[in-house]
């Protein structure tokens, strides 16, 4: 008898170039996203939430968030 009542399934969000997205929404000045960790999503959100609340806090987005914003995408 298994003891495992509601396994955690479901797909992870990813991107094209498997890096996250961790940025202010274009055209929204109050919309931020932090989204497609893949599977990392768990053990990367304390330092994406830190950054992230940096950037929403001072308007000022750190470097580190440089290689993870929406205009990588091209779109």
């Amino acid at each position: 008898m298994s003891l495992i009542r509601d396994p955690w399934v479901g797909g992870r969000p990813f991107l094209p170039d498997g890096l996250p997205v961790i940025d202010r929404l274009p055209g929204r000045e109050n919309v931020f996203a932090a989204t497609g960790h893949g599977m990392l999503g768990v053990t990367l959100g304390p330092a994406t939430g830190r950054r992230l609340a940096e950037y929403i806090r001072t308007g000022r987005r750190p470097e580190v968030l440089a290689p993870f914003g929406f205009d990588r995408l091209g779109g």
